[in-house]
């Protein structure tokens, strides 16, 4: 089933973790352009049109839910108290209808079983897109498949769960062994004039001098 000419999707994209090398550092002090994280290595993405003549497997329903845990606390003196809430998940479901020798059954049975053995590592995402219904990045949450003795037709359920959220947070190690410089009084701010006695030719005077930093021991 085509929305607008254009078939539902399913990209399976599947990657190794590498280690990110070891940062060089000068004094201990990590550089930027070395604080990242583990790289993903994308060796396979596997698009699967869910078309009945191209790969005679189609979509039949389809359905979104959003799980959100409601709980209400409280008070002792008897009053209603705060209401707090937390996401349990999103969950789209993907009912599917498949021809028992069509290639495109074929594909995703064997990638549903390649999947699993990637769970725990979680070095696979998929992407389902079909018109509003869009998942970018999501999780297999669960999938199944009934099949009669003597149909010709296979009915799949495909669930699909949003992936983690991208963090852009980066975690800096502090140099344990670094040496802090004391300071006194108040430090100027960044290019701030100071004020300085005179010198011998300004007696009684101040002279001001603009972008002097003073150290202090």
């Amino acid at each position: 089933m085509a929305l607008n000419g254009l078939s539902p999707i399913i990209l399976f994209q599947l990657y190794k973790k590498v280690p990110a090398a070891a940062p060089a550092t000068q004094s201990k002090i990590p550089l930027i352009s070395d604080i990242t994280a583990a790289v993903k290595a994308t060796y396979a993405v596997i698009p699967l049109y869910l078309d009945e003549q191209l790969t005679g497997i189609m979509v039949d329903t389809e359905s979104k839910n959003i799980d959100i845990e409601t709980k209400p606390d409280g008070l002792t003196s008897g009053e209603a108290g705060p209401v707090n809430q937390k996401p349990l998940g999103s969950i789209t479901t993907v009912n599917l209808i498949a021809k028992r020798d069509s290639v495109g059954l074929t594909i995703l049975l064997a990638l549903s079983e390649l999947i699993l053995d990637k769970v725990v590592s979680k070095e696979f995402e998929v992407t389902y897109m079909n018109g509003a219904i869009t998942v970018f990045g999501g999780l297999i949450h669960s999938f199944s498949f009934d099949q009669g003795g003597n149909d010709d037709l296979l009915k799949l359920k495909l669930e699909i769960s949003r992936g983690q959220p991208k963090s852009n947070s980066v975690a800096v190690e502090q140099d344990p062994n670094a040496t802090r410089l004391a300071s006194t009084g108040a430090t100027p701010p960044t290019n701030a004039p100071t004020v300085s006695p005179s010198t011998a030719g300004n007696a009684g005077k101040s002279v001001i001098q603009p972008n002097v930093s003073v150290v202090r021991p």
